[in-house]
């Protein structure tokens, strides 16, 4: 524990990747093989459900430092994370304990089985905190309490990994894949699901970078955007759908369904499941699981489907589903990654010819000559339910992760309202001692003698870390009323909220739920009198189902 400890510090104290990857090949040079599994899953969240609830640990914390629960929720409240919180109060070791990081792990799994022993899982935890100095302490608690959210990509694992092992990124990327569990698999056989030892494994998702266009770009602008790209006879168009992204893999007669957060939902969907043992090839195809009745049904319908084990032949008959393939990655065994766009596109077109099926539809190509004509087609992205276009080279290779240069993706504007701040929480990490998580209120309608203010958003993306600071001060300052961590404030300060979608909703008191919602700016010109109101809204939804 001591050597993982000292990792996570250095890794939590720079955000140079360079200075963590190097701090990651260090640790894999020294540590067992078995510390190598867990501090993998660890850092790219293949975590395991937690041994017992945050409270408990700071009711038995609470226990030996005689102070009451309360105080020590309003010093995690400053100190913006219960793990460092509880390490910080704890009186100073009185033993010395040498666990290795994976004997931990172990010990936390005996812990799990004590769950009906409330005493003896206490007596354990006391037992272990009196071995341990604070930085011991400290990661020790967020491996009871939660994973490591130290903002290390998986991608800065995988580099340091692949150097580690002097290898190709793309071979561990590919052995990271899917699921896995650490309690079962040796250093070795993980290695060795980098060369394709286990059939369910899904290749790492290539992802599209985004074209930036501006929000208030006019036509000219985007023009330019793109053209910027070259040649639009170079590039494969398509929309972008509002759904799930994918890979449905069939091999040797057993079928798959990954989403691109390395989750298995096989079981969410079993009617695609059924579409791919029709398959009689194997092949893996990456594509979008949306829900589709005539045509692609708004992505909360396909939230219904989220999450279900086994679900009803009533929910899948009210919710029916389509994976819509964009890409051939497999074929009969054969990687067809490095393969050009153009030649996949047609193993794609070649394999969904051949199989006729109604669940597995290919994504239609977009035929123009322009990158104009290109322009007055994205304005009427929401009339065809997408959110957008993608825009890929027909040269590209498959890669892994987000890469700049051959994959687009351009998003419709998103819809804006100019809104009034009114409930303020606090934070969590860096910001636990700030106010940074708000509440948006618009008038209720445009009657001046009847309105009032009416929530409808949160948000707590979109501003600098100085105008945070700035909105902090102006919500201590203006606080009405307090709410345990959350206050009331004058309704004064007024932002731009945008958002990517609007629908009716009974769950919210405003009668609308909103996609996304982040601050796209603060609007220091406009006053309280001059916010939206709700026939704002009204008119955005009216305008979406127009087609406009």
């Amino acid at each position: 524990m001591k050597d993982f400890s000292a990792l996570v510090r250095k890794v939590d104290q720079t955000t140079k990747t360079s200075l963590r990857r190097e701090a990651l090949v260090q640790y894999f040079s020294a540590c067992s093989d078995s510390d190598k599994v867990w501090c993998i899953a660890l850092f790219t969240k293949n975590t395991r459900k937690r041994p017992m609830p945050s409270q408990r640990l700071r009711e038995i914390a609470s226990d030996i430092v005689n102070l009451p629960p309360w105080l020590i929720d309003e010093s995690k409240s400053i100190v913006g994370d219960t793990a460092e919180t509880l390490a910080l109060l704890l009186p100073e070791p009185t033993e010395r304990s040498y666990k290795t990081l994976s004997e931990w792990m172990v010990w936390l799994e005996s812990l799990k089985a004590l769950k009906e022993e409330p005493e003896r899982q206490e007596h354990a935890i006391k037992e272990a905190w009196r071995g341990l100095n604070a930085e011991e302490r400290f990661v020790f608690n967020k491996l009871i309490t939660g994973g490591f959210r130290l903002g290390i990509a998986t991608r800065t694992v995988i580099k340091a990994l692949a150097r580690y092992q002097e290898c190709e990124e793309s071979q561990i990327a590919l052995a990271l894949s899917g699921q896995w569990d650490p309690m079962q698999l040796t250093f070795e056989e993980l290695m060795a699901r980098g060369q394709g030892s286990d059939l369910s494994i899904p290749y790492p998702f290539y992802l599209a970078y985004p074209l930036h266009t501006g929000p208030k770009a006019n036509d000219e602008d985007q023009q330019k955007a793109l053209k910027d790209l070259g040649a639009i006879a170079d590039y494969q168009i398509e929309w972008k759908w509002d759904g799930i992204r994918g890979q449905l893999i069939h091999r040797k007669d057993k079928v798959f369904l990954w989403s691109r957060g390395s989750e298995l939902i096989s079981d969410s969907f079993p009617d695609l499941i059924s579409a791919g043992e029709s398959f009689n090839q194997d092949v893996v195809l990456d594509g979008e699981i949306v829900a589709y009745m005539d045509t692609i049904e708004p992505f909360e319908q396909l939230q219904r489907r989220l999450g279900r084990k086994q679900p009803s032949k009533n929910m899948m008959n009210k919710v029916p589903v389509r994976f819509i393939a964009y890409d051939i990655l497999e074929i009969n065994g054969q990687d067809l990654r490095k393969e050009p766009l153009k030649a996949r596109r047609n193993y794609l077109e070649q394999f969904i010819n051949q199989h006729q099926l109604e669940k597995v539809m290919i994504s239609d190509t977009i035929k123009v000559n322009t990158w104009s004509h290109l322009v007055g087609l994205h304005k009427q992205s929401r009339q065809y339910k997408a959110e957008g276009f993608m825009i890929k080279s027909i040269e590209s290779t498959y890669r892994e992760g987000r890469k700049r240069g051959d994959w687009w993706k351009w998003k419709v504007n998103p819809m804006t309202v100019d809104a009034v701040l009114l409930y303020a929480n606090r934070g969590s990490g860096r910001r636990a001692n700030l106010y940074s998580d708000y509440t948006f209120a618009v008038w209720s309608s445009d009657d001046k003698k009847t309105r009032t203010l009416l929530p409808f958003a949160k948000a707590y993306s979109g501003l600098t870390d100085k105008e945070i600071t700035e909105v902090d001060k102006f919500v201590k300052k203006n606080t009405k009323e307090r709410f345990g961590p959350v206050r009331s404030v004058i309704p004064k300060l007024v932002m731009e909220i945008g958002f990517e979608d609007i629908r009716k909703s009974t769950r919210h008191k405003s009668g609308f739920a909103v996609r996304f919602p982040r601050i796209m700016r603060w609007r220091k010109d406009k006053p309280l009198d001059e916010i939206d109101s709700m026939n704002r809204l009204q008119h955005l939804l009216d305008d979406k189902q127009d087609g406009g």
